[in-house]
């Protein structure tokens, strides 16, 4: 249902009706109750202004979650926190790659392999018995720019150059992209029988899906830690909660606060149960 003369403003400047049925399902894929998340709607649309941009009604909403469903509010922000990956996008390939290590497979990050024509740099590799898949990872740091036809048309290429190198293998091809395709991106991965894994496609294994079902979520959720502080771990090769709980020593080393600390650790223990 939409909300009663409700409007709120996107990013392109466009206005659209407020869609609580659909805000209250987001609330919920965090891991709300359905009536936790009524009534959370409710109190987020009796603060919101009429026209006010999606941008200030995420911050509203997050801010409401941590005050009332700490956990729940990390994952709500899971598209945020992938925004905050970057520059590089280095981290996004080790993200990619524990997503496919919790699906069996082996995985090398960052690999040179000569082709029969040119070298190429693999994002991530995994192996798990007779396949091998390829992958590419597409970061973007801002929301709304799209990986286009492009990109699986050069790993097309760039991967039908390496084949020989398995031929006695399933060889998958895949682009990871922590935004979206377009649609001759999607289409033509389609027809080559790319698989094409992007925000919120394909509908039953999308990466938000496979984030939040292999419990592989960014450090970049957590609410206590500073931007200094997630280059340093990134330096230091801890890309996900699981990491930095396993590694929770090295926060003694530039997070001097105690509470602070702990915090930071609940926050990542309570995501990865």
């Amino acid at each position: 249902m939409k909300h009663k003369g409700q409007y709120i403003r996107k990013q392109d400047g466009s206005t659209q009706p407020f869609d609580t049925e659909k805000f209250i399902y987001s609330l919920v894929k965090s891991g709300l109750s359905n009536e936790a998340a009524q009534e959370l709607a409710e109190d987020v649309l009796q603060r919101t202004k009429p026209y006010e941009s999606t941008r200030d009604l995420k911050r509203r909403t997050h801010s409401l979650l941590y005050r009332k469903h700490p956990d729940a509010a990390c994952r709500y922000r899971l598209k945020d926190a992938l925004m905050k990956l970057g520059p590089t996008g280095y981290p996004f390939e080790h993200l990619m790659a524990q997503v496919l290590a919790k699906q069996g497979f082996k995985t090398q990050v960052g690999q040179q392999l000569k082709g029969k024509c040119v070298q190429h740099e693999v994002d991530v590799i995994a192996v798990a018995n007779d396949t091998v898949l390829l992958m590419e990872c597409k970061y973007h740091n801002q929301p709304h720019v799209k990986s286009d036809v492009k990109v699986p048309l050069y790993v097309k290429a760039r991967f039908d150059d390496l084949r020989h190198l398995y031929p006695d293998k399933k060889l998958i091809y895949s682009v990871a992209c922590n935004t979206r395709f377009s649609d001759d991106a999607l289409m033509y991965g389609q027809c080559a029988g790319i698989q094409m894994i992007s925000w919120k496609h394909p509908a039953h294994n999308s990466l938000n899906y496979l984030l939040d079902h292999f419990k592989v979520y960014p450090i970049s959720v957590l609410r206590w830690l500073h931007r200094s502080e997630l280059e340093v771990l990134f330096e230091n090769a801890i890309y996900t909660t699981r990491d930095l709980v396993r590694s929770s020593e090295i926060l003694f080393n530039f997070v001097k606060d105690p509470l602070r600390r702990k915090r930071i650790l609940d926050e990542a223990a309570a995501l990865n149960d």
